[in-house]
């Protein structure tokens, strides 16, 4: 991941490299075959998770699946532009 982070950071030249070029393809293959969300099951509880950042809000509620791991049902970023709107 360390590779796409870097991509995207402010002022640093855009450089398309192997290394980039295998993270990318690592999460490709991820996000298109793992089980990432699944549907909620109303007797199993729940995990509520909140990242803050200073420039997002990041909320995701999961529960456990039959794999034993947490899956999310559910997830919101608000982007901290967003945040000052509402304060307005």
């Amino acid at each position: 991941m360390d590779p796409l982070i870097h991509l995207i950071q402010k002022n640093q030249p855009f450089s398309w490299g192997v290394e980039v070029k295998n993270a990318f393809q690592f999460f490709r293959v991820f996000f298109t075959t793992a089980p990432l969300l699944i549907h909620v099951d109303p007797m199993k509880p729940f995990v509520l998770e909140i990242n803050v950042f200073d420039f997002a809000l990041n909320v995701i509620l999961s529960q456990l699946g039959k794999d034993n791991l947490f899956h999310p049902i559910d997830f919101v970023l608000i982007n901290s532009l967003l945040l000052r709107l509402q304060d307005s």
